[in-house]
Order: C-alpha cells, then sequence, then structure tokens
C-alpha cells in the first residue's frame, strides 16, 4: 500500500479470513448441487499467497490511468501531462507525488521479465505523461504551449489544434514513429518522427533518432552529426494496456497501449514462418 503523511492513499482489499465448516455447510459445499462452485479451495484456507500483490498491482494500475484519464492535455500553457502544475481546461491538479508513488508500485510489480526484449512493446501508444527532456518532447511542450496561448476563433473553435502524441513500436527497423497531428486554421500537417530501438540488456534500450517528415511540407530531415541524438532507455513496466520507461536519470514516461502488433510471443521471434512436420504414422 502507499501511505503518505500516516495516510494510505489507496489500500488493497484485505485477505479473505478463514471459513470453518460445520457438518451442514460441508453438506452445501460438496460441489454435488452448486452449479457456481468453481472448486476454488481458495475461500476455505484464505487468499491465495499471490492475490494480495495482484490485487495491489490492479488498484495502483487503475488509479494511475485514472490521473492521467486527461493525457498530454494542452489546455492551458503548463501542458499538465508534460511538466506543467496544473490543468485549468479539465478543472482538476495533477497529483504529481500520487503519480510518483503508484510509479514505483507498478514497477516493483512489473509482471513481464526482460521488458526491454519483450513482444509486448510493439503496438501503438499514447503518451499519457512524459517527464523526459529529449529533443522531441521538448518541441512537443513548445507546440502545447503556443496552441494554448493563441485566441480562438469567431466561432469558438481552437485556432490551433494539437493532436495525440502516438508512439508506434515495431519489429523491424527504425522501430519507433512518433507522430503528431497539428491544424492551424484549416491546414493540417503531420509530423513523424522515427528512430532506432535496440535492447542492450533485458531492460534497457538504445532510442537514436534517423528522420523527421513533414506531410504538409513534403521534407524528409535527416539527423546526422552534429544534430544527432541519442538515448538510454530503461523500461520499468509493461503489460497488456500500460508502458512505463525512464531515462537514465530516472524521468518517466507513460504510455498507453491503443492498438496491439502482437500475438503473443510466437507473433515476433519468427516460430510462425516454421513449417510444421507432421507425425509419423506408427
Amino acid at each position: 500500500n502507499i501511505v503518505r503523511g500516516g495516510v494510505a492513499r489507496y489500500a488493497a482489499p484485505p485477505a479473505l479470513a478463514p471459513r470453518v465448516l460445520d457438518s451442514d455447510s460441508v453438506a452445501e459445499d460438496d460441489g454435488m448441487d452448486s452449479p457456481s462452485d468453481t472448486g476454488d479451495d481458495s475461500s476455505m484456507f484464505g487468499s491465495s499467497p499471490f492475490s494480495g500483490a495482484n490485487d495491489e498491482l490492479s488498484i495502483a494500475k487503475q488509479s494511475l490511468m485514472s490521473e492521467l484519464s486527461d493525457g498530454l492535455a494542452a489546455t492551458t500553457p503548463s501542458a499538465p501531462g508534460l511538466g506543467g502544475s496544473s490543468s485549468e481546461g479539465s478543472g482538476r491538479k495533477l497529483d504529481r507525488e500520487l503519480i510518483a508513488e503508484l510509479l514505483l508500485t507498478l514497477e516493483k510489480l512489473n509482471p513481464t521479465s526482460a521488458p526491454a526484449m519483450s513482444p509486448l512493446l510493439n503496438g501503438k501508444w499514447k503518451f499519457a505523461y512524459a517527464g523526459g527532456k529529449t529533443p522531441g518532447l521538448v518541441s512537443l511542450r513548445s507546440l502545447l504551449n503556443l496552441a494554448a496561448l493563441v485566441p480562438k476563433s469567431p466561432s469558438g473553435a481552437p485556432t490551433v489544434d494539437i493532436g495525440d502524441a502516438i508512439l508506434t513500436i515495431s519489429r523491424t527497423q527504425p522501430r519507433v514513429e512518433a507522430s503528431l497531428r497539428t491544424r492551424v486554421l484549416s491546414l493540417e500537417n503531420t509530423l513523424k518522427l522515427y528512430a532506432t530501438l535496440e535492447p542492450k540488456t533485458g531492460s534497457i534500450m538504445m532510442e537514436e533518432y534517423k528522420e523527421l517528415e513533414s506531410s504538409l511540407l513534403g521534407f524528409k530531415l535527416p539527423f546526422q552529426s552534429p544534430a544527432s541524438y541519442s538515448r538510454s532507455l530503461v523500461v520499468t513496466y509493461i503489460d497488456d494496456d500500460l508502458l512505463i520507461v525512464r531515462s537514465l536519470a530516472g524521468a518517466p514516461d507513460v504510455l498507453v497501449r491503443q492498438e496491439k502488433e502482437w500475438t503473443g510471443a510466437a507473433a515476433d521471434d519468427g516460430w510462425e514462418n516454421v513449417p510444421v512436420e507432421e507425425p509419423a504414422d506408427l
């Protein structure tokens, strides 16, 4: 459980108390006349030793996703999901201390071994929180702040609209495509940043920017020395829905899955292309 100032911020449900059976209850619980009886003995002997950790993970995950439900909202210059302190547009203030505690809880309970090598990485992700200071995120902060300061049109529609920051990770290099849709008046543009992603250990990956592309201007700008950029990332948590990565300095980025590209471990290791031999007749 997470505790601050002597007060628990959230708490996992308590374990079920052991249930003492008498002769009448044994007759009722023998499974012969109860179609709802699953045969699980945990209700008799108490909760599974793993249920507490699973409950804690589930509660922490739901609490984090609820706290970050606005995503990288750009309704004010503070851009709350990108390091600002408030969100006037959503009418609430992000609790950064709670977010930090929830991240630590989830990372402690990470269900995926060797997350930097997991096929779970592949798919489409939406940035929900960004604490890093990469060139891409610094540029995004500037765009969000600019969009918040530009007056609305006479009809009340925003003059500048910034869409969600989407990160797509695939199986082939460059594995990373970060895309951002923007609109100024009636002019729409999609910016795409491509990067390679290589695992160095079971938890650490190396990201290197390769190219920037603009659909409106029709240009492709390669990242070459001295304008090249690379960084190491620590994948601290990943499951079917959530991805948490940190810079080596500890700054966290939180991403929520939008689409899956994987169908299990076999989808990314080439096993689907291995011919299956029929068993020989005996």
